[in-house]
């Protein structure tokens, strides 16, 4: 979708897009559906619906791999860390952790 002029008061938003995602649960419960809501940058021209459809998909697969190994390998989503700079550092050797483990693991195999 295209917005009307004015109406989204960010100067660099050139669509808004809504993505249904529908969940089937096999457990018996009622199938679900949720909606998601952006904006992006990109002309219509340069990114149609498949293509924001691929770069939502593509974007999502990245963040739960790397959420899963930070926090599943980490604890990330424990840590009590909140004030000043304890998070960004947590975050830095979490991360320089998980590229040593990952390096590791390439040579070992």
């Amino acid at each position: 979708m295209n917005p009307l002029p004015g109406a989204i008061k960010l100067p660099h938003v050139l669509q808004v897009f809504r993505i249904i995602r529908h969940r089937h649960h096999l457990n018996g419960e009622p199938d679900t559906a949720e909606y998601a809501y952006g904006v992006t940058s990109l002309p219509r021209e340069a990114a149609d619906a498949q293509r924001l459809l691929s770069l939502n998909r593509g974007h999502r697969t990245v963040e739960n791999c790397n959420h899963r190994r930070r926090d599943g390998i980490l604890g990330e989503d424990d840590c009590l860390m909140r004030t000043r700079h304890g998070p960004t550092n947590n975050a830095l050797f979490n991360n320089l952790a998980l590229a040593i483990i990952l390096q590791l693991l390439t040579i070992i195999r």
